[in-house]
């Protein structure tokens, strides 16, 4: 998907891996930034969502178990205290985004090509290719935070200059 010459749903055959799809899906659009793509693998996304539930379940427990020598102990106060983490974790694993999300290191220069970092495809794989960004934004403890416009060979260090260096 995104800036791919011919963006759609492909069949992969058994071990055929990300840059031969890619290939076959005519390659990067010249905008395209490859470095910046979003792979999400399905199977992926199951087993975290098997690990976000369980993670849920068992902090719930030690909250309601909390909550209740709490109350116990009279501090109403800590133990309604104690339900608004609960609330509050639910809500923050319900806003998780990108379930699936597998992080690959792919340079604009293909050596990820045919190499352990070249994943071989699974039904349901996901590439989102995103545009070569325009700008970049600093922010947090720099001098003067804000966005500017990205070089093609910008660096931190570069970006972190032109934001007047780090404050103290």
């Amino acid at each position: 998907e995104g800036e791919v010459t011919r963006p759609g749903t492909y069949a992969v055959v058994a071990g055929e891996r990300l840059s031969h799809a890619l290939t076959r899906a005519g390659g990067l659009t010249p905008q395209g930034f490859i470095p910046a793509a979003i792979f999400i693998r399905s199977s992926a996304a199951a087993r975290e969502r098997a690990f976000m539930s369980e993670f849920v379940q068992r902090q719930r427990i030690d909250l309601a178990s909390q909550r209740t020598q709490l109350a116990q102990a009279g501090d109403s106060a800590a133990a309604t205290a104690v339900a608004k983490a609960e609330d509050d974790l639910v809500l923050a694993v319900a806003d998780q985004t990108d379930p699936g999300r597998v992080v690959l290191d792919l340079d604009p220069e293909g050596r990820w090509v045919d190499t352990p970092k070249d994943p071989v495809i699974e039904d349901g794989d996901r590439l989102l290719v995103p545009l070569r960004p325009a700008t970049v934004t600093v922010l947090r403890s720099v001098m003067t935070p804000g966005s500017m416009m990205a070089r093609r060979s910008g660096s931190l260090e570069d970006y972190l200059k032109l934001a007047g260096g780090a404050s103290r």
